[in-house]
C-alpha cells in the first residue's frame, strides 16, 4: 500500500496563490493603462484648455462631400466619445492634383481630371477650431484627449460626412 501513488490535488493555498498573482497582473494592467490615458479629470484639473486653429489639407476628396463642409460644424474623432473641433474656414476647393515623379526624376503636376477624365475629385484647405493644451512633450491635445501636431493624419467624422486630412500647422488662438 505505501507503493501506491498519490495523485495531488490543489489545496486552498494553490487556489489563494494562484488568484492572487491573477489580482497582480490585473491591477499592474489597469495601472498601466490608466497612466497612459489622459484625463482630464484626475491630476488635470488645473490644465486650463486653450484655443488653437489647426490647418488642414485634404487631397482627393469628392467634390459632393467637399461641398457638404460648412463653417462651425463640429467634427468628432473615429468612435464618437470625442470632440476634435469646427470648421473655422475652408479656404480653398480646387481640382484635385496628381503628381507624379517621371523616370526623368522630373516632379510633374497634373490636374486630376485631365489624367483620369474623373472632374468629381478636389483638394480641400481649410482650418479647424479646436480646443487642447501643450503636455510636457510640447504636442498639444485637442479636447484633452488627442495628440494632434503638423503632418499628422487624422480622421474625423460629423452627422453628415467623414473626413480624411493631414495638419499642416497648429497656432494658437491670441
Amino acid at each position: 500500500m505505501s507503493s501506491e501513488k498519490r495523485k495531488r490535488r490543489l489545496t486552498a493555498i494553490d487556489y489563494f496563490i494562484i488568484f492572487a498573482a491573477l489580482a497582480i497582473l490585473v491591477a499592474a494592467g489597469l495601472r498601466l493603462y490608466e497612466n497612459r490615458k489622459i484625463d482630464n479629470s484626475e491630476g488635470n484639473e488645473n490644465i486650463e484648455l486653450e484655443e488653437y486653429i489647426v490647418s488642414f489639407e485634404s487631397r482627393g476628396m469628392k467634390e459632393s462631400t467637399a461641398n457638404l463642409l460648412e463653417k462651425g460644424e463640429i467634427y468628432y474623432l473615429t468612435g464618437g466619445q470625442t470632440e476634435f473641433g469646427a470648421i473655422e474656414e475652408i479656404s480653398s476647393i480646387t481640382p484635385a492634383k496628381i503628381r507624379v515623379e517621371l523616370a526623368s526624376g522630373e516632379l510633374k503636376t497634373d490636374v486630376y481630371a485631365e489624367k483620369n477624365g474623373n472632374n468629381t475629385k478636389v483638394d480641400v484647405i481649410g482650418s479647424f477650431r479646436v480646443n487642447g493644451y501643450k503636455d510636457d512633450d510640447n504636442l498639444i491635445l485637442a479636447g484633452g484627449e488627442f495628440y494632434i501636431a503638423p503632418n499628422l493624419p487624422v480622421t474625423v467624422f460629423s452627422n453628415d460626412t467623414s473626413l480624411s486630412f493631414t495638419i499642416k500647422s497648429v497656432e494658437k488662438v491670441s
